[in-house]
């Protein structure tokens, strides 16, 4: 199993790197510390590759296509700002070298739902996680304190 994933991982990574180099590449800039930096904006076919390699490496796994789709989408922003990130340390913008981890699926919602004790906007707003059980034992959708005086296992 654990080789499986490693040659499915390695097999994306390079599938990633080949369209890296045949794909025109879509200049992008952005505005950093008062500094306009350039950038390569990846393409969908390319980001899905990327999202493909993160998936297998973090055996990210969703309970539907439609739940998969937003998260991509979510993923594809923070794989934006983490190569917006990088192409500013590339410029000489005094930053340090970001990637990606296993959080890149979360939004800032749900980030904050599960790590600083935050309610969710609305119920069901979180994606499930399509039967997995998250770090602790409890699933995504419950994790986080209930409230400022309740007391985590």
């Amino acid at each position: 199993m654990r080789n499986s994933t490693a040659a499915l991982v390695a097999a994306a990574a390079a599938a990633a790197l080949l369209l890296l180099l045949v794909s025109p590449a879509a200049a992008a800039t952005w505005t950093v510390s008062g500094r306009e930096v350039s950038y390569r904006e990846r393409s969908d076919e390319e980001a899905r590759l990327v999202f493909g390699a993160w998936k297998a490496k973090h055996r990210k796994t969703y309970g539907s296509v439609g739940e998969e789709e937003r998260q991509y989408a979510v993923f594809r922003d923070v794989l934006r700002l983490v190569d917006q990130h990088n192409a500013a340390g590339e410029a000489g913008v005094d930053v340090p070298r970001i990637a990606l981890n296993g959080l890149a699926d979360l939004t800032t919602e749900e980030w904050n739902v599960m790590f600083c004790g935050a309610r969710p906007e609305s119920e069901g707003s979180l994606p499930s996680t399509g039967g997995r059980k998250e770090r602790g034992g409890r699933s995504r959708s419950t994790r986080g304190p209930e409230g400022p005086d309740s007391k985590l296992p």
